[in-house]
């Protein structure tokens, strides 16, 4: 019963690793997807839109916003980032 259990343990371990690690390649996505629709982006493989500035349309909200969601973004990277660390210091 107990190997069982232990193996379940792993498993699931192992899953949850799995859908770290997606969702922290997401959010590198979206970071470099959004970065280059505000035109700051760090490679050339994304590039501004063109009509942004059609998009955005007279106010900054949009562009704001987008700021914020980048910002978000590379925060919760960090954040993944670090635990990452303290999880291999632990081991």
């Amino acid at each position: 019963r107990r190997r069982k259990v232990h193996t379940i343990i792993e498993q699931a371990s192992e899953q949850v690793e799995k859908i770290r690690k997606s969702a922290y390649d997401a959010l590198v996505s979206m970071d470099k997807v959004l970065s280059g629709i505000a035109g700051g982006s760090r490679s050339p493989r994304y590039d501004t839109l063109g009509n942004l500035a059609k998009i955005c349309g007279k106010g900054t909200a949009f562009m704001d916003g987008l700021a914020m969601a980048i910002k978000n973004i590379r925060t919760a990277v960090q954040l993944m980032g670090d635990i990452d660390r303290a999880d291999d210091v632990e081991d």
